[in-house]
């Protein structure tokens, strides 16, 4: 994953991101790495317009890489966050 960017920048951003309690979701096809999203409870990395509640999570950054696009990867992770979101309870709005 962070060979794709900058590495340095790359492990800069993450440990930022777990940091302030982030969770790095990853998407998988035929064992190698497809993409992935970061998922942050509470609040949201940089500062937004419309605030967040303490229970909110914000689904941002995600990216697939170009060799996977076109097979529905993101939708698929996406339903796997929100669905794994709403099995601890949280409640889902779309």
């Amino acid at each position: 994953m962070t060979s794709f960017w900058n590495p340095k920048l790359a492990h800069q951003s993450m440990k930022e991101r777990f940091g302030l309690g982030a969770s790095l979701w990853l998407i998988k096809s035929r064992d190698k790495l497809a993409g992935y999203g970061w998922t942050l409870r509470g609040g949201t990395v940089e500062p937004h317009y419309f605030p967040l509640g303490q229970d909110d999570v914000h689904l941002f950054d995600f990216h697939v890489f170009p060799h996977y696009r076109g097979q529905g990867m993101n939708p698929f992770l996406v339903i796997h966050i929100l669905r794994s979101l709403a099995a601890e309870g949280r409640v889902v709005r779309l």
